[in-house]
């Protein structure tokens, strides 16, 4: 009896140890789902039925079934059904809400895996698909996740505008017409404050003093300033004869303007997820960013998430990982930073060299702060060796761009912020002719002939596509820069008759001469007839002539050497 009841006791005692061990785990469990958001959506709104019913009936299951679900979307996949895996992943999202590493998964797997297994007209879809899957649905889902912010930055700026993907044109184009449609321009800052400046609702918007009086005119003919907006701007041959003389009056255009801008406010904000007020915050904040471009979107987004990870506006914290992207932007603005759009609605990037000195000062604050909050947490009071080397590295290419550029002094004032952080470098206390030269020197000496050969090409083909979009300035930049590749090139490989390598190096003026005739001839597809055309207004009849006839006698010695190469093997 005595044993009995001893063993009662321990099983009692032992009950009572898995309860209070198993509220502990509960309550860490709910701690753990509540932080990594795991929450399982409790309305069914859109999922298909058997997919309720079977979450239903699993209940604790529900893990399992998931995984089932992701295992269906990795065959379709594989089998290329591409259509039938979103809608699976659809169906996870759905179960799934508020896991963001699903979200960044899947966009990513659009935007980068997909795309790249379809045709090329059919890429944007996916690329797009993606950047819609964490804009429309993943964020707004998951508004406190800065991983998701920075995966929608990265797809703008790596997949839209980096060289990892040779149809990066076509998506910058689509991206930069998408946008052009909206805002008509490039959204500077007095177009955006005019937008905010604007009332939230139809009705404040109806009643403002500069809008009222048209209303009132057109509600007497039927038509709503809102509703029938493109007919009233764009199709008035359709309207009556006293509707047209009212609009074609000042005022009421003005007041047009001020329905359109209100439109254009609300799309930003319904369809494209833009908070205008953000935007002319980073307008006013980093320069004019034109918002046609993908560097602007992921500088948007990048911003988003900084305010989200570091909780306020200040950010006196400093974490890399919320920084890169928006770093890396501000440095390819004044890249590609200027978008043009021609007559035929081909989209060139052009440098904007505004941008330099935002970006230099952003990575200079951001190597102030990571210093401090190293010193701060016990660390060296030191900068961190990669911020620190891609400051360097920025400076060294602005260095270069201005230099090219013609603009030889702001080149120099680089050249001495270098000094000042390294003023033991003998190899900075020389001129800026001799450090340009010096560098070019060891950039040929590091580089195969072939590369050298696609960057001097490349340099040539923007000196003429720059000279037919109206900027002899940028145009002469390119040439100053293929004249000093060319002439290392040449003299390394070309000018010694013991290279293996003569030939293959022609002189620059033939180079010049079939990259003209190229462009001239329809040969090169980026150059339109009207281009072409502002191409030959822009350039001395003679020279064009003279390249003509180079290429012709080159093609006449060409045939000589195939024909005496074929008498030889007969």
């Amino acid at each position: 009896m005595r044993h009995r009841r001893t063993r009662q006791l321990i099983l009692i005692l032992a009950a009572l140890g898995a309860l209070v061990a198993a509220q502990h785990f509960s309550t860490r469990a709910v701690q753990i789902r509540e932080r990594d958001q795991l929450l399982v959506r409790t309305d069914t709104e859109g999922v298909p039925p058997k997919v309720v019913l079977a979450t239903t009936a699993l209940g604790a299951f529900r893990g399992i079934f998931v995984d089932l679900l992701w295992v269906r979307a990795m065959s379709l996949k594989q089998e290329g059904q591409f259509f039938e895996m979103v809608q699976v992943y659809d169906w996870i999202t759905s179960l799934q809400p508020h896991y963001v590493p699903i979200w960044d998964f899947i966009a990513w797997d659009f935007a980068y895996n997909v795309s790249v297994e379809v045709a090329l007209e059919d890429r944007w879809y996916w690329v797009h698909r993606g950047i819609r899957t964490l804009r429309d649905e993943g964020i707004p889902l998951n508004k406190r996740a800065p991983r998701l912010y920075d995966a929608l930055a990265n797809i703008y700026w790596h997949k839209l505008g980096s060289q990892t993907d040779y149809a990066r044109r076509y998506y910058q184009t689509e991206l930069a017409h998408m946008m052009d449609a909206v805002l008509q321009g490039p959204g500077d800052r007095e177009f955006l404050e005019a937008l905010v400046a604007l009332p939230d609702s139809r009705e404040d918007l109806l009643a403002l003093p500069k809008v009222a009086s048209l209303t009132e005119d057109l509600m007497a003919e039927g038509l709503d300033p809102l509703a029938d907006l493109e007919q009233l701007l764009y199709e008035r041959a359709s309207l009556p004869q006293s509707v047209r003389e009212r609009l074609e009056q000042p005022h009421a255009q003005d007041a047009l303007e001020i329905v359109r801008q209100y439109r254009v406010g609300k799309v930003l904000r319904e369809k494209y997820k833009l908070e205008p007020e953000i935007m002319l915050k980073l307008n006013r904040t980093f320069g004019p960013l034109d918002w046609r471009g993908c560097d602007a979107h992921a500088i948007y987004w990048s911003y988003r998430g900084r305010e989200v990870a570091y909780g306020r506006e200040d950010f006196p914290e400093y974490e890399e990982k919320y920084e890169r992207l928006l770093y890396f932007a501000l440095c390819d603005l004044y890249r590609r930073g200027k978008i043009r759009i021609s007559e035929e609605g081909l989209v060139y990037n052009e440098p904007d060299y505004r941008f330099f000195d935002t970006a230099r000062k952003h990575l200079k604050d951001l190597l102030e702060r990571a210093r401090r909050e190293r010193r701060e947490s016990g660390g060296p009071d030191s900068y961190p060796t990669g911020p620190l080397s891609g400051y360097v590295n920025m400076l060294k290419e602005a260095i270069f761009l201005y230099y090219f550029h013609g603009m030889t002094d702001k080149a120099d004032q680089w050249l001495e912020y270098l000094r000042e952080i390294f003023p033991n470098d003998e190899n900075l206390n020389v001129p800026i002719e001799v450090w340009i030269r010096h560098n070019v020197r060891n950039f040929v000496d590091q580089m195969t002939i072939r590369r050298t050969m696609i960057i001097v090409d490349a340099s040539l083909n923007n000196y003429y596509l720059y000279l037919s979009l109206g900027d002899p300035d940028t145009a002469a930049s390119f040439r100053r820069r293929a004249v000093m590749l060319h002439e290392y090139l040449y003299d390394r490989w070309a000018s010694d008759p013991s290279q293996p390598w003569v030939g293959v190096v022609p002189p620059l003026g033939d180079l010049l001469a079939d990259r003209l005739t190229a462009i001239l001839d329809g040969r090169v597809p980026e150059f339109t007839e009207t281009m072409r055309a502002r191409l030959r207004a822009a350039l001395p009849e003679e020279q064009i002539e003279a390249a003509e006839e180079r290429m012709r006698r080159k093609q006449e010695r060409e045939e000589e050497i195939r024909q005496e190469r074929a008498r030889e093997e007969l």
